[in-house]
């Protein structure tokens, strides 16, 4: 009698701990979800990137979402960003998409060219001014009465060239003299080619990407000396006499 009890006994410990495990164990996996679920790093916009801009790597952020929340049109490399122009608005912490982006390929227009203009020390702002900084372009008039008057607003450089013609990517020019590149349609050009021959090009920072663009005041005139109004709405620069 004594061992059928302690039988017993066992048994109905045994059930009991059965029972008191699956309750925790149940208790556990409802409480603390473990995550098994693979994690993949996406971009987002570290600031508000308006229609029309070109991406740099200071506008984007890496952010990680779960594989499932992730979609294929999700920007995921940033050689896939920076370069390319955003075909909308993208607010700041919303994911980039793909078909958000004009590619780098793509980008450019037909009438696009590339133009290198001098820069000293001194129009880029104590060498503040580089590859990939928003300037406005001012040309000072050679009148002495003349007023500075913005050419071109919020214009993208390009690169930025010391006087020996080498690629600084960015980095400080190390002598007074330099060169930027901007890459302008042909009416911007045409602005550019009549503002040299009014007066003195300089450049002016922007602070931020969200800055809004100056407002262009400078017209190419009508009239100018030489015959040579025609030829400087057609975006073909003078050679100097």
């Amino acid at each position: 009698m004594g061992k059928r009890l302690v039988i017993k006994t066992v048994l109905i410990c045994i059930g009991i701990f059965i029972i008191l495990s699956a309750t925790a164990w149940y208790f556990i996996f409802n409480t603390y979800k473990l995550d098994t679920e693979k994690n993949v790093t996406v971009l987002a916009a570290s600031t508000k990137i308006d229609e029309n801009t070109i991406i740099n790597e200071s506008m984007i952020r890496k952010k990680t979402v779960k594989a499932s929340a992730a979609t294929e049109n999700m920007v995921k490399d940033i050689s896939e960003c920076t370069g390319s122009k955003s075909t909308g608005l993208i607010k700041e912490g919303d994911y980039i998409y793909r078909y958000n982006l004009i590619s780098k390929s793509k980008l450019y227009a037909d009438d696009i060219r590339a133009i290198v203009l001098p820069a000293t020390i001194e129009d880029r702002a104590a060498n503040l001014v580089k590859k990939g900084s928003l300037v406005d372009i001012i040309v000072q008039p050679k009148e002495a009465s003349g007023r500075p008057q913005i050419v071109l607003s919020k214009v993208r450089v390009d690169m930025v060239f010391d006087d020996s013609g080498i690629n600084t990517e960015g980095s400080e020019v190390g002598s007074k003299k330099g060169f930027i590149k901007l890459l302008l349609n042909s009416n911007q050009r045409a602005k550019i080619y009549s503002a040299r021959l009014a007066g003195t090009l300089s450049y002016e920072l922007y602070c931020d990407e969200t800055q809004l663009p100056s407002k262009e005041n400078y017209v190419i005139p009508t009239k100018t000396n030489n015959n040579i109004s025609d030829e400087i709405k057609n975006g073909i620069p003078q050679t100097e006499k």
